[in-house]
């Protein structure tokens, strides 16, 4: 077993997740790419080397994960959604509009967490911003 898959199986342990293979597949392949990934890119990596596992399969494990936390959804529009692994930090979303690659910008956003805004309490904050990011603008 590799870093990342025990980091994975140790990620799905503290949520009370049974470690099934393609939990820990999915995980693992999330990890390696650090990034946010659409679930068809995501379903493409890990099936060019597990072949048997179905876009079910991958949907409703990420639907396990983020209902219990472990990673969230993140949409940019109705046909542009990622999923990002949730280590408790906030951060800014970039997408670039001419790469479409997404950007995680951690920031200074926890200063937001535990106050109140307009009589919610604010647990979490995420901006998303789009634009043009720095290597398309070269």
């Amino acid at each position: 077993m590799n870093k990342n898959q025990k980091l994975a199986k140790n990620m799905l342990k503290s949520r009370n997740i049974n470690s099934s293979y393609y939990r820990i597949i999915i995980l693992e392949n999330m990890i390696k790419r650090e990034s946010c990934m659409k679930a068809s890119d995501l379903y493409e990596l890990i099936h060019r080397n597990s072949p048997t596992i179905s876009r079910a399969t991958l949907y409703n494990n990420l639907l396990i994960f983020e209902n219990s936390g472990l990673v969230e959804k993140i949409s940019f529009g109705q046909e542009d959604v990622r999923y990002c692994i949730n280590n408790g930090k906030s951060y800014i979303y970039f997408k670039c509009k001419k790469c479409s690659k997404v950007y995680k910008i951690e920031n200074e956003l926890t200063y937001f967490e535990g106050d109140m805004i307009d009589g919610h309490k604010i647990e979490k904050l995420h901006v998303i911003a789009c634009g043009v990011c720095k290597k398309c603008l070269k």
